[in-house]
Order: C-alpha cells, then structure tokens, then sequence
C-alpha cells in the first residue's frame, strides 16, 4: 500500500467554480479542497490541484474535470496506471499465475445472531497486482468490489496491505453462502470455495478463551531486536477477531496483519505478532472477542528490552 499524487493546473478566462477527478476504480468523484477516507487534495492560488489517493495494487483509471461558473466544462484525457507490489511495470505478456486468496474469517459454518455485522477478510497477493476483489454473496446474488464501486446501506469494505475486509449486516435468520473472487491485470481470476455462515436465534455469553503462550511476563530481551508473540483463541461459536494492545504507542493491531514494524499471523487458534522493538519497558496484553460480542482480555504482560 502507499500513496500517490495526482496534479493538474485549470485556468479559466473568467472563473472556475469547480475542479474534479474522476476515479474509475471506485467510480468516485473526488472535486478539490477535499479530506475524506483515502483523498486528500489542496488547491494552490495558482490553480494547481494536488490529489493524494491512499492505493493498494492494480489498474487505476483516472481523468480531470473542469468546470467554469457558467457551466462550460474540459475534461482531459484519460490516464491509466499499473501499481505492482515491486514497482514494476507489469509485463505485456506472459502472466498466467493468478491472485492467491486465504479466507481469514467467518469460519465455514460458524454462527451468527440476526441483526449482528459479519466481518469478511481475506488475505489476496498476486505476483504482479491484484486488479479487482469481489465478495460473492448468494443470499440476495449480489457481488460486492472491495473498495465497494456504489455505495451499500448494509455493506462496507475496506483494504489494509493486502488484507480485504467486508462489513455485512445480517437480517433474518437464514444461511449465508459466499465465496471471494480475485483477478490480476492480466485478468487470471482465482474464486474461493463456498463458505457458508449460519444466521440463527442463539443466545451466546460466554466469551473466547485467549491465552498468550510467549513469552512469559517479566522476560528481558534484547534491545532493536523482533519480539515473538503467541497467544492461543478459541470460543464455543466463532472467533471473529484478535487483538494486540500495545501500550507503548497506544496502537492495536489485528491480525493477520503484514505492516511496517509489526506483522501477525494466524495458523488455526494460533495466533502470532512479530514486532520490531527498540529499548524500555513494552506493555501489553490481548484482546479477543466473538460474533456476539463477547470479549476476553488477557492480564498485563511486561517486557523489559536491554541492550545487554
């Protein structure tokens, strides 16, 4: 993931009353001064428009749009750009390995109370780029792009590195069958096996067990080094998400997770951190909760980083 910038200059004999880009990727239009989710753009006293646009991988296709106060509008030609995990062009041809995409969560099969929001993630890599990610939802035969190319009252996705993760409501009491579909540039496309989710009146209270197996409270490491941390969740229906508290900076990271300094991977109920660590105290604990809400936090742990 990184960002990139996108200028244009507008001039007009009069005035201009408006300056826009258009994305094709999502279908957004994103006019400038703008600060939303993944946009910013600053309008200069030159008439200099400058976007940022927050970007994962693949193909992007893009225009600019002026419009004066009368009405009158130019409209530039269309732009296309290739973002490639290695920044790389990608090739002309002979790309024939497609996108590889491991589910994260719901589990097949696990439990869900109507009224309840299901997050859907998966993890999706590609050799060269990733260019569209859909989740497949049977219940009312809909496919959802992720970023979502229309808006959704009950369906909202978002991207973090390679993770995708889709937020749905669930109504009436039903199954939900899905699977997740992913093509590349090249158009390879690599479609899941159906999971299926189960929509049901069930009444859960009782909370994940979460235990952290490494490493034990009060261990000193070595400073500027990678610190190991692996903690054990399960619960009686489903795990639906894991959490690293880490009070040193105030952050909490998910997993799984593929990040600057802190990366998280998950292999059945075990689930494991690697952080790149200075020196000083760490303190930390874990955070796991449940389709229905339930959460269980583990006890403070504290490590002590030297450079001894």
């Amino acid at each position: 993931r990184s960002t990139i910038t996108v200028q244009a200059r507008a001039s007009d004999d009069q005035w201009l009353s408006r300056l826009e880009l258009h994305w094709d990727y999502n279908g957004e239009v994103y006019t400038c001064p703008t600060d939303v989710d993944y946009v910013t753009c600053q309008l200069s006293d030159e008439g200099v428009a400058t976007w940022n646009i927050d970007v994962s991988t693949g193909q992007r296709t893009y225009r600019v749009r002026a419009v004066d106060f009368v009405g009158k509008e130019a409209v530039t030609e269309s732009r296309t750009l290739f973002l490639t995990a290695d920044g790389q062009e990608p090739p002309e041809a002979g790309d024939e390995t497609a996108p590889t995409i491991t589910n994260i969560t719901p589990g097949d099969g696990t439990i869900h109370p109507p009224g309840s929001q299901i997050v859907v993630e998966a993890l999706i890599e590609d050799d060269v780029a990733v260019g569209q990610v859909q989740l497949q939802w049977d219940f009312n035969g809909q496919n959802y792009a992720c970023p979502l190319e229309t808006q959704s009252e009950h369906v909202s996705c978002e991207i973090d590195a390679g993770t995708y993760r889709w937020f749905v409501s669930v109504g009436v009491a039903d199954d939900r069958p899905f699977r997740i579909r992913a093509t590349d540039t090249a158009g390879n496309e690599t479609v899941t096996q159906t999971r299926t989710l189960a929509v049901r009146e069930v009444v859960d209270t009782t909370a994940p067990t979460v235990e952290i197996v490494a490493p034990t409270s009060d261990t000193q490491w070595a400073a500027r080094t990678q610190l190991r941390v692996v903690v054990e969740a399960t619960d009686d229906t489903a795990v639906s998400a894991v959490e690293l508290i880490w009070d040193f900076n105030g952050m909490n990271y998910g997993c799984p997770r593929d990040g600057t300094y802190v990366d998280c991977s998950i292999d059945g109920s075990t689930y494991t951190w690697l952080i790149d660590v200075g020196d000083g105290t760490r303190v930390w604990r874990v955070k796991a909760s449940d389709s229905a809400g339930n959460v269980a936090i583990t006890d403070d742990r504290t490590n002590v980083l030297t450079g001894q």
